[in-house]
């Protein structure tokens, strides 16, 4: 089990009761802790997935995509050039080598062990014009995630994440990404942490019978990256990594549209009390189920004139009902073949007011 708790801290002691209670390992990436997993995003994948996964993390627009490819080129020939050298590749060690004054003597002295990528790096090295202004933007934007919030994971020594034996193990792992305490920084973070999760997934692939896992992605929508989100959901479906998803609203229709539709279209879908546009959705994806309406007239002085008998479609669960809720109420609706129409359920005391 991986948990990403967008919201910081609030899932993390329910997260180490349950490996306890399992007695399964528990890990954790939580800035500023003593115990916490170091993280590197540059020690996993072929050097062109370490460069999609660092350019992945910044914006750079529609008008930028050639900046955009200059920095992939650039971080995947380095990683090539630093791999061959035997040398441990970092964002440290990137940033400090996409620098054009030290390329040449990087470039020579691969030139034995990798002799493509030390030509490659040396041409790289002579370019000028938007190619000097792309490598000063993926240096500072590497130096932006060295700085910031994540920068001590980044650069801690030790036991590191290591995402794909996460998913492929025994245990729980508790990932922290407090998105309102740092927001520039979480995002970023973000963005990495979710395309290693992505290729942890796609490697997952390979293997011949990969067990059962599971993703929790608390609060994901703080997060802000819809894109990337649903591509990750759509590769844990079919790599076999089960997918929680957690949310305080579904993401809008104008600007999320394909994944507001993923989350609507999940397995089990459990509904606490929504807001009216919300409520209107779910209710439409519970569905509607055959009923009949009786009408009546009545004549002068009080009796029935004529009675009607007329079948129709009502929703299985009225959006109002779903308004209503209570708390510790939920509308539980499963598509588990065979799965009964859905179900409003209460949730034990003991577990109201506790993050599980």
């Amino acid at each position: 089990m991986v948990l990403v708790d967008a919201k910081g801290a609030s899932l993390r002691s329910a997260a180490r009761d349950l490996a306890s209670a399992a007695g399964c390992p528990f890990r954790e990436v939580v800035p500023g802790e003593e115990a916490t997993l170091g993280y590197n995003p540059c020690a996993a994948g072929s050097r062109a997935q370490v460069a999609d996964k660092l350019v992945s993390a910044f914006t750079h627009g529609d008008a930028a995509q050639v900046y955009r490819n200059i920095s992939g080129e650039a971080i995947s020939i380095v990683t090539g050039v630093l791999r061959a050298l035997g040398e441990p590749v970092t964002v440290r060690r990137l940033r400090r080598e996409l620098d054009r004054t030290r390329m040449p003597g990087l470039a020579h002295a691969a030139r034995d062990q990798a002799p493509e990528l030390a030509q490659d790096l040396a041409d790289l090295a002579r370019r000028g014009g938007v190619t000097v202004e792309a490598l000063e933007g993926v240096r500072a934007r590497l130096g932006a995630l060295l700085h910031g919030e994540y920068g001590s994971l980044l650069d801690a020594e030790g036991p590191q994440l290591d995402l794909a034996a996460a998913l492929g193990g025994r245990g729980v792992t508790y990932i922290s990404l407090p998105a309102m305490a740092a927001t520039q920084d979480t995002a970023l973070m973000a963005r990495v942490l979710i395309q290693d999760i992505k290729q942890a997934a796609f490697q997952r692939l390979r293997e011949p019978r990969p067990g059962a896992a599971l993703l929790v992605l608390d609060e994901f929508a703080a997060l802000d990256d819809p894109g990337q989100i649903e591509d990750l959901l759509r590769q844990a479906r079919e790599a076999r990594v089960a997918t929680v998803v957690s949310t305080q609203q579904l993401p809008d229709a104008r600007t999320a549209g394909r994944l507001r539709a993923t989350l609507l279209g999940a397995g089990v879908l459990i509904a606490h009390r929504l807001g009216a546009d919300d409520a209107a959705a779910v209710a439409r994806t519970i569905g509607t189920v055959r009923g009949v309406r009786v009408t009546r007239s009545y004549a002068r002085g009080g009796e029935v004139g004529s009675r009607s008998v007329q079948t129709m479609d009502r929703f299985a669960v009225e959006p109002t009902t779903l308004q209503r809720l209570r708390t510790g109420e939920a509308v539980v609706l499963s598509a588990a073949a065979g799965a009964p129409l859905p179900a409003t359920v209460t949730i034990s005391p003991p577990l109201c007011g506790r993050a599980a």
